[in-house]
């Protein structure tokens, strides 16, 4: 079953559940595919979605082991991944800035209908740190409160549906979020990345070493403030 397909630098891509990427030419023929190794784990990997990284020739893959994979375009090697994720990835995007390239945000919604923001003001630094971490399964893991904790990443999650996340687009020209889900009570809703309640105000509050031992915080996700979201019912 596919998963999601999109346009990318590198042509389109598909991604169905067992983990297979392929990559299709003008004609719509397979130009090869790819599927991550799987051996040595003690059960199959669900993947749920993928994002192209244009700017830094990687590819991200979400999955149902709540981490994030992210691989060279190029050769398809794993270069590391984000693991401890505190639900399942659902839903990937990723946006970076047209005047800095290194400022991006890597967005996930989740199926505690969640959406989980992690802004990035240089994230050509972060990747290369990352690649240097210990290996788990043969590719380098990164723990999610290593990543919190870094100079380079505010991490910001918002509750913001009660049923999964099925879309989520970040448009820089709203400067937010659009999510989507079954849950008809907010069905879309369209809101801000960071909000009234900035970390930056909690960092002023609290200081910004006990911001960080609060990692586990975010277990417990906080909604946005009506004035910072506006969302669409169905009503049936």
């Amino acid at each position: 079953q596919v998963r999601n397909r999109f346009e990318s630098l590198f042509g389109d891509l598909s991604i169905f559940e067992d983990g297979t990427v392929c990559f299709w030419n003008s004609n719509q023929e397979v130009k090869k595919t790819f599927k991550p190794d799987l051996s040595g784990r003690s059960k199959s990997k669900w993947v749920t979605d993928i994002v192209v990284l244009n700017n830094f020739n990687k590819i991200i893959l979400s999955t149902g082991d709540r981490e994030m994979q992210i691989y060279e375009v190029s050769s398809l090697d794993p270069h590391c991944q984000i693991s401890g994720l505190l639900s399942v990835p659902l839903r990937l995007d990723f946006w970076s800035s047209t005047n800095d390239a290194k400022q991006c945000l890597l967005s996930f919604g989740d199926a505690d209908g969640c959406i989980n923001c992690f802004l990035f003001s240089n994230l050509l630094n972060c990747l290369r740190l990352w690649k240097k971490f210990p290996k788990v399964d043969r590719i380098p893991s990164v723990a999610l409160e290593t990543v919190i904790a870094s100079d380079d990443v505010k991490f910001v999650r918002w509750k913001v549906h009660n049923d999964w996340v099925t879309e989520l687009k970040y448009y820089d020209s709203l400067r937010s979020i659009v999510t989507c889900s079954h849950d008809a009570n907010s069905a879309l809703v369209i809101g801000s990345v960071e909000g009234s309640t900035h970390v930056d105000t909690m960092l002023r509050e609290l200081g910004q070493s006990a911001l960080r031992k609060q990692a586990a915080s975010y277990a417990t996700p906080r909604r946005r403030y009506a004035a910072d979201q506006t969302v669409f019912r169905i009503y049936k």
